[in-house]
């Protein structure tokens, strides 16, 4: 006999960022240490660090490690209070990525959320590649890393 067995999704409130979904978040990110304009116009830092970034502000990179892990936090505190549903470790990290990168408001409101605590994980996952655009336009940028987003939630490289 050889059946499959599937280990059970984990609660989402005992999940945080693992640490390949924090070096996965990081390069997906890049660092900048100058503040910067991203292509939406938003002052940004670090590895994509937004709030309270003053023009011509400079860190150093632990300091953009340090906001990377207090913007982290936030994150998962919107996951734990909105996911209904349980994860695996690399659907949460995969999550994580698209929630820190569309922020908090556009996750409640998606299309994303609403399949995922229905209990339909992939439908979940396909929807995270409507949020791959800047100004209303595609986005080649936002595209990769939606795909990258998605392949890494439904672990499978060939996702996509």
């Amino acid at each position: 006999m050889n059946e499959m067995i599937t280990k059970p999704r984990i609660p989402v409130i005992e999940l945080n960022t693992s640490s390949v979904g924090i070096a996965q978040l990081k390069r997906r990110e890049g660092l900048r240490l100058h503040a910067y304009e991203d292509q939406g116009g938003t002052r940004t830092i670090g590895y994509g660090h937004t709030y309270g970034v003053k023009a011509h502000e400079f860190i150093t990179e632990e300091r953009a490690t340090d906001l990377l892990h207090s913007d982290l936090s936030h994150v998962e505190n919107t996951l734990k209070h909105d996911v209904t549903v349980g994860l695996y470790w690399y659907e949460f990290d995969a999550l994580a990525s698209f929630v820190f990168n569309i922020g908090a408001q556009g996750f409640e409101r998606s299309t994303v959320l609403k399949y995922l605590n229905r209990g339909l994980y992939r439908d979940a996952a396909m929807h995270m590649t409507s949020w791959s655009k800047v100004g209303g336009k595609l986005n080649k940028g936002l595209w990769q890393r939606r795909k990258d987003e998605v392949r890494q939630f439904c672990n499978d490289p060939t996702v996509i």
